[in-house]
């Protein structure tokens, strides 16, 4: 009666123990493909990233020619070598131009969308690490909000001098706007013809008033639109450095 005993009590235990081990085992699966989610969408966040940065690193190379030519100009507004300026101005192709400097304004679109939909979807929930669940939300929330904000108000100020322009019944303004679609096609292919209309330009621009307060004004707004790029760009950086530390664990 105790063999029968003792045989059943081993029976039981060792039906606990399975069962108990194939909870575990199931509990650990979980776990591990949990993981592997996890891994595959950091590895993609950080594809994202790289691909942000590649962006960032042209608009900052057309951002900051625009600001060096904007700043010359500007604290050269009275004597500024015009012929100089003109050949800088009319060989760069879309990099800068006399139409980036007066007539139009650079975006800011970095390829977050895939980050955003991080953020929309619920799959930030996937991602344990709370820092960089906050960094992915700051940059896409808050620091790319302030840069948009900005990039708009130096859009509005362009809106801005088009409205003057529209009004302006003087003769001085027709000839730096006037233009055909051959003469915008020879302005992204260095022609001589371009260059020469650029000297004019320049010469008819630097005599409007209104001319050189609005790049003043636009000069004090790039700024500020640079600033929180760098802070976004900052963000960005931390949150490849919290992915990647994750991911080398």
């Amino acid at each position: 009666m105790k063999n029968i005993l003792a045989r059943g009590g081993i029976e039981f235990i060792a039906v606990v123990l399975g069962i108990t081990l194939s909870f575990w085992l199931d509990n650990k699966r979980e776990e591990w493909n949990s993981k592997k989610v996890e891994i595959n969408l950091l590895e993609s966040i950080l594809n994202d990233i790289q691909n942000i940065k590649v962006y960032n690193q042209q608009r900052a190379e057309m951002f900051e020619l625009d600001n060096a030519v904007m700043d010359y100009v500007s604290a050269n507004w009275e004597n500024l070598n015009v012929d100089s300026i003109a050949i800088i101005l009319s060989t760069s192709s879309y990099k800068s131009s006399i139409h980036n400097m007066f007539f139009d304004y650079r975006e800011f679109h970095p390829p977050i969308s895939s980050l955003r939909m991080v953020l929309n979807d619920g799959s930030i929930n996937i991602i344990k690490s709370k820092n960089i669940k906050t960094l992915i939300s700051k940059l896409v929330n808050t620091d790319y909000g302030f840069v948009t904000k900005n990039v708009d108000t130096e859009i509005s100020l362009q809106i801005e001098l088009r409205n003057t322009i529209m009004k302006d019944n003087s003769n001085k303004i027709i000839f730096p706007i006037e233009t055909t679609s051959y003469g915008l096609l020879d302005r992204f292919n260095n022609g001589e013809n371009y260059i020469n209309k650029t000297k004019e330009d320049l010469k008819v621009l630097l005599s409007i008033d209104y001319m050189r307060n609005y790049l003043n004004l636009k000069i004090r707004q790039r700024v500020m639109v640079m600033t929180f790029i760098s802070i976004f760009n900052n963000t960005l950086i931390d949150l490849e450095k919290e992915i990647i530390s994750i991911l080398n664990v």
